[in-house]
């Protein structure tokens, strides 16, 4: 049996019930499972139809008991992948595809469980090509600062390969899943590269145009819209999938918050075919969106002290929290100090 999978928190719900329609809706009749990573199994949300949902129980096999603490809901989320396929293909499916509940699928997955063959694992990269040099929103340092193969989606396939690669996964993400740029750390994106040199013979990179298409590699996609209006075509052949990261639908005329307004402006210029995709999205979000979140992220506080980052770090470093420690108070004074200066700065504008 196939699969899809993702993980969430309870305040991403919405993305991955919007993630469950669009598949279907595009033609995958694959179940898709939905890890709750801040989730119990009395809160777990009934399934629906293909749409199942597993509370972190679930996976728990390998997880350092504190690593829900000394992360955050994003590198947790992350570092909870392989766990999550790990637990998939052990259990009755065959082949697993994960995907971030960001992306929007608009075509059958038939080219990709095609492409993945025989091999273990399928990643896709962020280009295909060398950019402009003038391509303000993705220059190829930035690229590989935050790692070439995109992060987002992986194909995955039942055998003794496979489960070498999620052990390793398993094993390296609880130390190295920060998100962390200082430290050269950006989730688990800094050390896809690493799996192709690790497991050359069971990697396969797929170089399709029509899969993970983003604003970080639309310059080179040439995408067209289909006559339907709600699905587009890459090399004359339908796309696959649209990967919205950075998207927030309070901000729908925007590609990436995350971007410049100079950015975001210059892609929909050159892109005018994406207002529609984003409408799409939007909308298919929306009616999720107006069901309320059942709580708030459940690790937020450790032993009644609230993580900020500076705390998650101390506790991932000592393994403890102690109120009267000296790391405890530095980490006290240096997180006041920080706030004082982003005030003062604010008053100075």
């Amino acid at each position: 049996m196939h699969c899809f999978c993702t993980v969430v928190t309870f305040s991403h719900l919405p993305y991955a019930r919007a993630l469950a329609v669009s598949l279907w809706s595009s033609g995958n009749d694959s179940p898709l499972i939905v890890l709750i990573a801040d989730a119990v199994p009395d809160d777990i949300p009934p399934d629906v139809d293909s749409l199942r949902f597993l509370p972190l129980a679930a996976v728990h096999n390998g997880i350092p008991p504190l690593m829900p603490f000394y992360f955050d809901a994003f590198e947790f989320s992350n570092a909870l992948k392989p766990f999550l396929v790990r637990h998939l293909l052990a259990g009755e499916f065959e082949r697993v595809i994960y995907l971030d509940a960001d992306i929007l699928p608009t075509a059958p997955f038939t080219p990709i469980w095609d492409e993945l063959g025989s091999s273990a694992l399928l990643l896709t990269v962020h280009h295909l090509q060398p950019p402009p040099l003038d391509l303000g929103f993705a220059k190829e340092v930035g690229i590989v600062d935050m790692g070439v193969f995109n992060g987002g989606f992986a194909a995955w396939q039942r055998g003794e390969a496979s489960s070498k690669i999620l052990d390793w996964m398993c094993e390296r993400f609880p130390i190295y899943g920060f998100c962390d740029r200082a430290a050269d750390m950006f989730v688990d994106q800094k050390l896809l590269p690493l799996v192709q040199l690790y497991f050359p013979d069971h990697v396969r990179i797929s170089r399709n145009p029509r899969l993970n298409v983003a604003w970080w590699n639309i310059h080179e996609r040439a995408v067209t819209p289909l006559a339907d209006g709600t699905s587009w075509a890459s090399g004359g052949e339908p796309l696959v999938f649209f990967h919205l990261s950075g998207f927030r639908s309070d901000h729908p005329k925007e590609v990436n918050t995350h971007l410049s307004a100079t950015a975001n402006a210059d892609l929909l210029e050159k892109n005018p075919w994406l207002a529609s995709v984003l409408e799409i999205y939007r909308d298919g979000l929306a009616h999720h969106q107006s069901e309320p979140i059942s709580q708030p992220y459940r690790y937020r506080e450790y032993r009644g002290i609230t993580l900020c980052p500076e705390m998650r770090r101390l506790l991932f470093k000592t393994g403890r929290l102690d109120r009267s420690s000296v790391a405890f108070r530095r980490v006290q004074v240096r997180r006041i100090l920080k706030i004082a200066k982003r005030k003062i700065v604010d008053l100075l504008r």
